[in-house]
């Protein structure tokens, strides 16, 4: 029985309002927005509204693929939904997406929370649910900025809110990408290095605010640790070398990131994708956005090599290997 590992139509959703960086200095005049802008490669992002959520974003995205792609909701054979930010503790977003789009009730449908990671983790998943000749929604959507402290300067200039969703299929079609091979990953010792420590069951206990805290040194130097090695050994396993690679999808964190990677791995430049200027980090909807306007820019060319690499909370990673149909 063949998964559905093909990746086909992907759409998003961003909201209307967007946060610039001149908005944010005059907000806080002692942040060095210049500087800013230089390390994080984020001049502009869009911001949920204060009854905007991440299941409102998902729906449209997804209503959105299923209209590109002219696929009715009934043909769905699994829904995946990917998000950090759910409506509720309970009952899961996935459950109500199904309903909104009138998605079959026979159907498995299922939330995970992996983060910067999720997207690569959900294609693992979404393929494994689908089944026999079936298409798989993968949805993922996150509203970071309403976990964000209002003067923490290393979240609310880089992070931005949006939701992407994904078509997965079992059968390749002109243009879609084809997984390969997949490595996933975790190193949960790591975990306190990206936090929200508000909202569980543990929330008495630590009497912390509903906030992200960060330590962007120690994510760096996670990044570094273990996204090359994991990736080589995908290559590895795949008889396949760096320079053989057309071009590579990082999860869109910031410039520093993208860059640190792409230098420790020597890496050309006009081979890795940088895409995060206007819309900020979109947490798992980072990599799938940054395919879907790679594509709309004409970068995927037919036989091409590519490798996406999500890297995140938990600490979790994931790197998949595809080529272009």
């Amino acid at each position: 029985m063949a998964p559905a590992s093909n990746i086909g139509e992907i759409t998003f959703a961003l909201p209307e309002q967007v946060v610039t960086n001149e908005l944010l200095a005059s907000e806080h005049p002692d942040w060095n927005m210049a500087r800013v802008a230089r390390r994080t490669g984020v001049i502009a992002r869009h911001i949920a509204g204060s009854n905007e959520t991440a299941l409102d974003l998902g729906t449209r995205a997804a209503k959105g693929a299923l209209s590109v792609a002219g696929v009715d909701a009934g043909s769905i054979s699994a829904l995946l939904f990917c998000t950090q930010t759910p409506d509720y503790p309970l009952p899961p977003n996935s459950c109500q997406l199904q309903d909104r789009l009138g998605l079959r009730e026979d159907i498995p449908v299922l939330d995970i929370n992996h983060a910067c990671s999720g997207f690569i983790y959900g294609i693992s998943v979404c393929s494994a649910l689908a089944g026999d000749d079936g298409i798989a929604l993968l949805v993922n959507g996150d509203t970071y900025s309403k976990i964000i402290a209002e003067d923490d300067r290393s979240t609310k200039t880089v992070f931005g809110d949006g939701a992407a969703a994904t078509l997965l299929r079992s059968s390749p079609s002109p243009g879609s990408l084809l997984v390969i091979d997949t490595i996933l990953g975790s190193s949960g010792a790591g975990h306190e290095r990206f936090m929200v420590c508000h909202g569980g069951a543990r929330s008495s206990e630590s009497g912390a605010a509903p906030h992200i805290t960060m330590d962007g040194l120690g994510m760096l130097n996670f990044v570094l640790e273990k996204i090359p090695a994991a990736i080589d050994s995908l290559l590895s396993r795949n008889s396949l070398g760096r320079d053989e690679i057309d071009l590579w999808v990082f999860h869109q964190a910031s410039r520093v990131a993208v860059d640190a990677l792409r230098g420790e791995m020597s890496l050309a430049e006009e081979r890795v994708i940088l895409d995060i200027e206007d819309i900020g980090n979109l947490v798992s909807a980072s990599i799938p956005v940054c395919i879907a306007r790679a594509r709309e820019r004409g970068q995927f060319q037919r036989g091409m090599r590519v490798v996406a690499a999500g890297f995140g909370v938990g600490l979790s990673w994931g790197a998949s290997l595809m080529t272009v149909s």
